[in-house]
């Protein structure tokens, strides 16, 4: 199939399911779930595709809520788009997954529909947990990647739209101090004020800022300081998220405030424990898929800078992405500001061989559908991994 011809099927058939794709986000964004919970969103999207012939495997890679829907029409590339749909605390959607979750099932579709006989296979990859807790770094250990050659994704922003860039390396720090309790009024001198570590923790980091590079980030936040007023706190507690340009960058960072920390034990004759887990790794964008992707955005009016590395300063955000960047493929990023969602469908990639996006568009397809499934029967469902 030509490709402008693929383009116009895309096109005509977009219109025709809007609403329900509205009505799917909307559905998401009402019952805003935490990683690793997202039970409702998961379901409304597996069934959405089950329902459009898509054989779906549901718990993939050993999470509840991770599926894996999937089209295939003989031998050929392997597609891949990226729904997540978790939500944050307190605030709900406001990164806008029901949205992506959305979008990705949207793509699918759009393909089958519009292609529906295209040689290879179209995967819709339910991820959880992308704030908190990788489920796509477990994807990629359990093999859901392994055939994949190319992976898109979108994510919306309310700022210019752009496909490109990088993300920071993150790790997390708790320290812990252990001091002696003792009667604040009556014998202050017999205790060891754990909270005064922290105090003095917190000083010292922040002195440190001056002296880092542009790139990191130290965000902080006390989660213990004692527990009533008149007894020298006998333990406290400081947590960390850092953040840097690089894995090695972060690493250091790490140490820095290590040292920040023992100094302040020290100080105050405290003991100090530390518990760092690592987070995820810097993503590094795939400028070919990249400005592949800004030609096609480009035919619907949607101009974008060219797909590059932003400067260490610049880059502010962490993903899973990255991680799984990492182990297995090379990733792009394609953002969609406010006003490009009343045209387009914005993918941000998460590309593997940028040849099997090349064949999404143009090339002829084998004769006959099937939708594969655990006993190769061709029927569409939902099965459980």
């Amino acid at each position: 199939m030509d490709r402008a011809r693929l383009f116009a099927k895309i096109d005509e058939i977009g219109g025709r399911i809007r609403g329900k794709l509205v009505d799917l986000s909307l559905g998401i964004h009402a019952q805003p779930e935490l990683a690793f919970k997202e039970y409702e969103a998961a379901k409304l999207l597996s069934n959405y595709l089950a329902g459009e012939g898509f054989d779906v495997t549901l718990g993939a890679a050993g999470m509840e809520t991770a599926f894996i829907a999937e089209w295939r029409v003989g031998d050929g590339p392997t597609v891949a788009f990226l729904a997540e749909y978790d939500a944050l605390p307190d605030v709900g959607h406001a990164c806008g997954h029901n949205i992506i979750g959305t979008s990705a099932a949207a793509a699918g579709v759009l393909l089958k529909r519009a292609w529906p006989e295209m040689p290879g296979r179209i995967l819709v990859l339910g991820t959880p947990a992308e704030e908190g807790g990788g489920g796509k770094i477990v994807m990629v250990d359990a093999g859901v990647f392994d055939d994949v050659d190319v992976a898109l994704m979108m994510h919306p922003t309310t700022g210019e739209s752009k496909v490109g860039g990088t993300s920071l390396a993150t790790s997390d720090l708790v320290v812990n101090f252990r001091g002696r309790p003792a009667h604040a009024a009556g014998s202050p001198h017999r205790g060891i004020n754990a909270l005064d570590a922290v105090v003095q923790t917190y000083v010292n980091v922040s002195m440190l800022r001056q002296h880092v590079t542009p790139d990191v980030r130290m965000h902080c936040l006390i989660t213990k300081g004692g527990s009533v007023i008149n007894v020298v706190p006998e333990e406290a507690e400081i947590k960390y998220l850092l953040r840097a340009a690089t894995r090695e960058g972060v690493d250091n960072v790490v140490k820095r405030v290590r040292d920040c920390a023992e100094g302040a034990a020290a100080s105050t004759m405290a003991e100090v424990s530390f518990v760092e887990t690592k987070g995820y790794d810097e993503r590094w964008p795939n400028t070919v898929l990249g400005n592949l992707m800004r030609e096609h955005f480009a035919r619907v009016g949607v101009d974008m800078p060219p797909s590059r590395r932003r400067p260490a300063g610049q880059r502010t955000s962490a993903t899973e992405q990255s991680s799984a960047c990492g182990k297995r493929v090379r990733f792009d990023r394609a953002e969609l500001g406010r006003e490009p969602f009343a045209r387009v469908r914005g993918v941000r990639s998460f590309g593997g061989r940028p040849p099997g996006l090349a064949a999404v568009g143009s090339g002829d397809g084998n004769d006959g559908v099937r939708s594969a499934d655990a006993a190769g029967s061709g029927r569409a469902g939902q099965r459980r991994a």
